[in-house]
């Protein structure tokens, strides 16, 4: 029997790692599956064949993809050069809204079925891209339940059967290497961002919290790093202050485990804080861009809160310091008050349950792939 080839379309780290969780699936339910894409390591180990790597054209903020333009016009007819020539059956786009739209719409023309996994956030900026998701994509597998609703009542084919971030947070605490802490001092996570470009920005004002918080608790500090270069990063911060002496351990690759460890964390706005709220931890939550970025973001986004735990929750449960709040010693003031309030502090670990519920049980990979495959085979 002939295979059929999808196409998957993955264009930065958190895709690739969802595109190559939901692959694993998807193999052990079909046999009669080629995959094709671009992505990064984690696809082509799933055994997807790349076309790109994403790490050609990953970028992020509002300015940075517009510099890009040229580029991804040519890698747009490179990927329906390839669709045609190939035959595929069907594609997979995940998340990457700004190209993956315009790809969408490319696709369409030469009517190959469309699925789009990981919703564009159109409730949180850019509505009228729903649009363009209606006239050219024909279902969407979003990961939060008010994204469903919100699709189906502009008449777009809509699933929502649970976030596979469950599973992962699930999955990364079994395999974890285990971090060693002091169980008797207070243990503060500080997590800078998953990108370079974030840790530059947040560093120097998280240890500055870090040297306050040193000198008013008996605590340690836990920072993960994805990389060498992020590790590089932190080490030579850190020798800048090595006057104050602060315990930080610095733990590569293990971000979940970090989190479980830790008694409250500082993190960086994005997925990072759904983590925390799987495993029930209070947060403060940071974010600072570039002057031209913060100008854009002010006149298009939408939402009130900018964190996914607010979000979701439908209120502000945990702190958010923005821009030129995105200060150590406002950091500092924010996680003393949590501390200093064990009501505040057990509230908190209340509503992150609330938000860990909405995302639903275990098992939602298993339970999206079983939708996909119903979708393309229809």
């Amino acid at each position: 029997m002939i295979k059929k080839k999808l196409f998957i379309m993955a264009g930065e780290p958190s895709g690739d790692i969802h595109g190559a969780i939901l692959v694993n699936s998807l193999k052990k339910m079909n046999d009669n599956l080629e995959y094709y894409g671009v992505g990064g390591s984690k696809l082509e180990e799933e055994g997807v064949s790349l076309l790109y790597n994403y790490s050609k054209f990953s970028t992020m903020g509002f300015v940075e993809p517009l510099l890009k333009f040229l580029f991804y016009q040519k890698v747009l007819r490179k990927i329906i050069e390839f669709i045609k020539e190939n035959e595929i059956f069907a594609v997979i786009l995940i998340d990457f809204p700004g190209f993956n739209l315009l790809l969408a719409e490319r696709i369409k023309k030469i009517d190959i079925k469309v699925l789009y996994y990981i919703s564009p956030q159109i409730w949180a900026w850019h509505y009228s891209r729903i649009k363009r998701v209606k006239k050219f994509v024909d279902a969407i597998i979003v990961l939060y339940p008010f994204e469903e609703e919100l699709y189906r009542k502009e008449g777009i084919k809509s699933f929502f059967v649970g976030n596979p971030l469950v599973d992962i947070v699930n999955d990364k605490i079994k395999i974890g290497k285990e971090v060693e802490v002091d169980p008797t001092v207070l243990c503060i996570g500080v997590l800078p961002g998953s990108r370079i470009s974030e840790a530059k920005r947040h560093l120097q004002p998280l240890l500055d919290a870090a040297r306050l918080l040193r000198e008013r608790y008996a605590c340690s500090f836990l920072i993960p790093v994805l990389n060498d270069e992020a590790g590089n990063l932190v080490e030579k911060k850190l020798e800048n202050i090595s006057h104050n002496k602060i315990d930080i351990q610095i733990i590569y690759d293990n971000t979940c485990r970090v989190i479980e460890k830790s008694d409250i964390l500082i993190v960086s706005s994005g997925t990072v804080t759904l983590e925390t709220a799987i495993l029930k931890k209070p947060i403060v939550v940071i974010y600072k861009v570039g002057f031209l970025s913060e100008l854009i973001a002010r006149m298009v986004i939408k939402v009130e809160n900018i964190a996914l735990v607010n979000i979701i929750a439908g209120k502000k449960i945990c702190p958010e310091l923005l821009q030129r709040d995105v200060s150590g010693k406002k950091i500092y003031n924010e996680i003393s008050k949590i501390l200093d309030n064990k009501w505040l502090y057990n509230d908190m670990i209340e509503e992150m349950k609330k938000v860990s519920d909405k995302l639903g049980k275990t098992g939602a990979v298993k339970r999206i792939a079983e939708v996909i495959l119903s979708l393309i085979y229809e």
